[in-house]
């Protein structure tokens, strides 16, 4: 179910089920373009990791997919149609913009052969570019929320 938030180019989504995070997976893949930098940002257990599990299962991504807490970064190849690497970030660690370089996550952002999804993202929002596209998540006992931003 989703509605759209007036002029904001934000919509709202709610996610109660598998189904429901698969069907948001696929509405975003389809938009997806090399170069793109999607921003995931929620409290812990809001869902992000699943979404992003979701999301490369919909790019024809093989591997399993983990939050990369501690590796920071991993890269995954996409199947076709898309023509581009997902690059699944876990920014929860990162301490900001300096960050970036030093983990290589510099080397993939605005890269026409990669999508950069970032979870925790908001930790380094000042280093993103402006056309990132964010995901705000959130939830309750009975579901979770998801707000795209465009």
């Amino acid at each position: 179910m989703k509605k759209h938030l007036g002029k904001t180019n934000a919509k709202k989504y709610s996610l109660r089920t598998l189904d429901d995070t698969t069907a948001l997976a696929k509405e975003l893949a389809a938009t997806l373009r090399g170069g793109d930098v999607v921003g995931l940002v929620g409290e812990l257990g809001t869902g992000k990791t699943n979404f992003v599990q979701a999301l490369a299962k919909t790019l024809g991504v093989k591997q399993a997919v983990k939050s990369p807490t501690f590796t920071i970064l991993q890269l995954y190849q996409t199947a076709k149609p898309y023509d581009f690497s997902l690059c699944h970030v876990d920014a929860y660690r990162l301490r900001g913009a300096e960050d970036l370089s030093a983990v290589g996550l510099a080397d993939y952002i605005g890269d026409p052969n990669t999508v950069v999804i970032i979870e925790w993202a908001d930790t380094i929002k000042k280093a993103l570019p402006k056309t990132t596209r964010w995901l705000t998540f959130s939830f309750t006992a009975t579901k979770r929320t998801v707000t795209l931003s465009l």
